[in-house]
């Protein structure tokens, strides 16, 4: 019984959590720049291109900050 409950809400949150992730939630926004690309669309053509940078002392900071 409680094996079968158990499946029963893993099932369920497993589905409503991949049927969340395609949805645009109502209070976000796709804005596009001034050239028709999205913000998305520019970090892949950086990282592609090898130009992005990260900042190793920030993350790490935040990193730091969270764990404690």
């Amino acid at each position: 019984m409680i094996s079968q409950v158990g499946s029963l809400v893993a099932g369920t949150g497993y589905t409503q959590d991949s049927a969340m992730k395609n949805t645009i939630k109502p209070n976000a926004t796709l804005s596009k720049q001034e050239d028709g690309t999205t913000k998305v669309q520019q970090l892949k053509q950086s990282i592609n291109a090898g130009e992005y940078t990260i900042d190793l002392s920030a993350l790490a900071q935040k990193m730091a900050g969270e764990l404690l």
